[in-house]
Protein backbone atom coordinates (compact mmCIF):
# COMPACT_ATOMS: atom_id res chain seq x y z
CA UNK A 1 0.00 0.00 0.00
CA UNK A 2 3.14 2.52 0.52
CA UNK A 3 4.04 2.21 -3.01
CA UNK A 4 0.49 3.97 -3.99
CA UNK A 5 0.71 6.69 -1.51
CA UNK A 6 4.54 7.10 -2.79
CA UNK A 7 3.22 7.17 -6.25
CA UNK A 8 0.34 9.06 -6.03
CA UNK A 9 2.23 11.99 -3.78
CA UNK A 10 4.64 12.39 -6.64
CA UNK A 11 2.04 12.40 -8.57
CA UNK A 12 0.26 15.37 -7.23
CA UNK A 13 3.13 17.39 -6.35
CA UNK A 14 4.97 16.56 -10.29
CA UNK A 15 1.75 16.77 -12.26
CA UNK A 16 0.52 20.13 -10.91
CA UNK A 17 4.07 21.69 -10.93
CA UNK A 18 4.47 20.73 -14.69
CA UNK A 19 0.91 21.63 -15.34
CA UNK A 20 1.29 25.06 -13.71
CA UNK A 21 5.36 26.20 -15.06
CA UNK A 22 5.69 23.86 -17.45
CA UNK A 23 6.65 24.70 -21.23
CA UNK A 24 4.10 23.35 -23.63
CA UNK A 25 5.76 19.85 -23.82
CA UNK A 26 5.90 19.60 -20.06
CA UNK A 27 2.25 20.63 -19.80
CA UNK A 28 0.67 18.10 -22.22
CA UNK A 29 2.83 14.93 -20.98
CA UNK A 30 1.40 16.20 -17.46
CA UNK A 31 -2.20 16.23 -18.73
CA UNK A 32 -2.28 13.03 -20.36
CA UNK A 33 -0.51 11.41 -17.45
CA UNK A 34 -3.61 12.97 -15.38
CA UNK A 35 -5.57 11.48 -18.21
CA UNK A 36 -3.96 7.89 -18.28
CA UNK A 37 -4.29 7.64 -14.35
CA UNK A 38 -7.75 8.46 -13.83
CA UNK A 39 -8.31 6.23 -16.68
CA UNK A 40 -6.61 3.49 -15.48
CA UNK A 41 -8.48 4.00 -12.20
CA UNK A 42 -11.49 4.02 -13.37
CA UNK A 43 -11.16 0.58 -15.61
CA UNK A 44 -9.93 -0.97 -12.50
CA UNK A 45 -13.01 0.07 -10.29
CA UNK A 46 -15.35 -0.50 -13.05
CA UNK A 47 -14.00 -3.60 -14.43
CA UNK A 48 -12.49 -4.83 -11.24
CA UNK A 49 -9.95 -6.43 -13.79
CA UNK A 50 -6.12 -6.45 -12.68
CA UNK A 51 -7.24 -5.82 -9.02
CA UNK A 52 -3.96 -8.12 -7.72
CA UNK A 53 -2.47 -8.09 -10.87
CA UNK A 54 -3.44 -11.79 -11.41
CA UNK A 55 -4.71 -11.52 -15.29
CA UNK A 56 -3.59 -9.55 -18.22
CA UNK A 57 -5.57 -6.26 -18.33
CA UNK A 58 -6.64 -5.31 -22.17
CA UNK A 59 -8.16 -1.84 -20.74
CA UNK A 60 -5.02 -0.93 -18.78
CA UNK A 61 -3.01 -1.68 -21.94
CA UNK A 62 -4.86 -0.26 -24.13
CA UNK A 63 -4.47 3.08 -21.98
CA UNK A 64 -0.94 2.58 -21.38
CA UNK A 65 -0.70 1.91 -25.35
CA UNK A 66 -2.69 5.39 -26.62
CA UNK A 67 -0.04 7.07 -23.59
CA UNK A 68 3.23 5.63 -25.00
CA UNK A 69 1.76 6.71 -28.63
CA UNK A 70 1.11 9.87 -27.60
CA UNK A 71 4.79 10.42 -25.72
CA UNK A 72 6.81 9.12 -28.56
CA UNK A 73 5.20 12.03 -30.65
CA UNK A 74 5.79 14.65 -28.01
CA UNK A 75 9.50 12.84 -28.11
CA UNK A 76 9.37 13.44 -32.10
CA UNK A 77 8.15 17.00 -32.15
CA UNK A 78 9.54 18.64 -28.52
CA UNK A 79 12.75 20.63 -28.76
CA UNK A 80 13.63 18.52 -25.47
CA UNK A 81 15.94 15.38 -24.14
CA UNK A 82 13.30 14.12 -21.35
CA UNK A 83 10.28 12.92 -23.83
CA UNK A 84 12.97 10.03 -24.80
CA UNK A 85 13.22 8.89 -21.97
CA UNK A 86 9.50 9.50 -20.94
CA UNK A 87 8.60 7.37 -24.16
CA UNK A 88 11.22 4.71 -23.24
CA UNK A 89 9.56 4.08 -19.92
CA UNK A 90 6.39 3.87 -21.41
CA UNK A 91 7.51 1.16 -24.28
CA UNK A 92 9.00 -0.89 -21.44
CA UNK A 93 5.43 -0.79 -19.33
CA UNK A 94 4.07 -1.82 -22.82
CA UNK A 95 6.65 -4.57 -23.08
CA UNK A 96 5.88 -6.02 -19.43
CA UNK A 97 2.09 -5.91 -20.95
CA UNK A 98 2.98 -7.67 -23.68
CA UNK A 99 5.02 -10.36 -21.64
CA UNK A 100 2.17 -11.19 -19.41
CA UNK A 101 -0.40 -11.35 -22.45
CA UNK A 102 1.93 -14.02 -24.09
CA UNK A 103 3.28 -16.18 -20.78
CA UNK A 104 0.14 -15.91 -18.70
CA UNK A 105 2.19 -17.60 -15.88
CA UNK A 106 3.85 -14.72 -15.08
CA UNK A 107 4.05 -14.15 -11.32
CA UNK A 108 1.88 -11.61 -10.28
CA UNK A 109 4.18 -9.22 -8.18
CA UNK A 110 6.74 -9.42 -11.09
CA UNK A 111 3.80 -7.95 -13.43
CA UNK A 112 2.69 -5.20 -10.57
CA UNK A 113 5.99 -4.12 -10.13
CA UNK A 114 6.65 -4.04 -14.09
CA UNK A 115 4.00 -1.99 -15.25
CA UNK A 116 3.75 0.38 -11.88
CA UNK A 117 7.48 1.02 -11.71
CA UNK A 118 8.00 2.78 -14.29
CA UNK A 119 5.70 5.86 -13.15
CA UNK A 120 7.43 7.04 -11.06
CA UNK A 121 10.50 7.93 -13.09
CA UNK A 122 7.94 9.25 -15.57
CA UNK A 123 6.36 12.00 -13.22
CA UNK A 124 9.93 12.97 -11.46
CA UNK A 125 10.92 13.56 -15.01
CA UNK A 126 8.00 16.08 -15.68
CA UNK A 127 8.76 18.18 -12.22
CA UNK A 128 12.74 18.09 -13.32
CA UNK A 129 12.71 19.13 -16.48
CA UNK A 130 9.61 21.74 -15.80
CA UNK A 131 12.35 23.58 -13.01
CA UNK A 132 15.10 23.24 -15.98
CA UNK A 133 12.57 24.90 -18.23
CA UNK A 134 12.07 27.70 -15.94
CA UNK A 135 16.14 28.20 -15.67
CA UNK A 136 16.74 28.29 -19.52
CA UNK A 137 13.85 31.06 -19.07
CA UNK A 138 15.65 32.97 -16.24
CA UNK A 139 18.98 32.63 -18.54
CA UNK A 140 18.39 33.00 -21.81
CA UNK A 141 14.52 34.61 -22.04
CA UNK A 142 12.65 31.97 -24.04
CA UNK A 143 12.99 28.60 -24.49
CA UNK A 144 11.15 26.76 -28.05
CA UNK A 145 9.30 23.74 -27.27
CA UNK A 146 9.36 22.43 -30.16
CA UNK A 147 11.69 21.63 -32.84
CA UNK A 148 11.64 23.30 -36.62
CA UNK A 149 12.22 22.24 -39.61
CA UNK A 150 15.02 24.45 -41.05
CA UNK A 151 14.78 24.86 -44.91
CA UNK A 152 17.69 24.34 -47.01
CA UNK A 153 18.27 27.86 -48.22
CA UNK A 154 21.39 28.45 -50.31
CA UNK A 155 22.92 24.92 -50.02
CA UNK A 156 24.73 24.14 -53.09
CA UNK A 157 25.36 20.27 -54.17
CA UNK A 158 28.74 19.66 -55.20
CA UNK A 159 29.92 16.67 -57.56
CA UNK A 160 30.94 15.09 -54.25
CA UNK A 161 27.87 15.38 -52.42
CA UNK A 162 25.56 13.75 -55.25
Amino acid sequence: MWHVIAFNTLFLICCPYALWRGGAPERLAAAMEVVAVVSTAMVQALFRTNRYYVDFSLGIFLIDSAFMVALCGIALTADRFWPMAAAAFQVADIIVHLSKFVVPDIASLGYAVGITAWGYPKVILFAIDTRRHQQRLVRYGLDPSWSRARPMRNVRISARNR
